[in-house]
């Protein structure tokens, strides 16, 4: 495996992971599990991938007026 290989399946994975949270926040909301447990999720999900968060409908503080 060379470098390039590695970086394609460490995005890939991570990519895999915010899917899955992702997936994750929209059970947690169709359920109406706890609000302090559905905004970690949406903590996670701003930290880790502004682009998740957009498809979900959160807008980050930083883009809110």
């Amino acid at each position: 495996m060379n470098v390039i290989d590695g970086a394609d399946s460490t995005t890939g994975l991570e990519q895999a992971s915010t899917d899955v949270l992702a997936a994750a926040y929209q059970e947690a909301v169709a359920l109406g599990l706890g609000r302090e447990f559905i905004r970690l999720l949406e903590k996670e999900l701003l930290r880790r991938d502004v682009r998740a968060t957009r498809f979900l409908g959160i807008i980050p503080k930083q883009e809110r007026r």
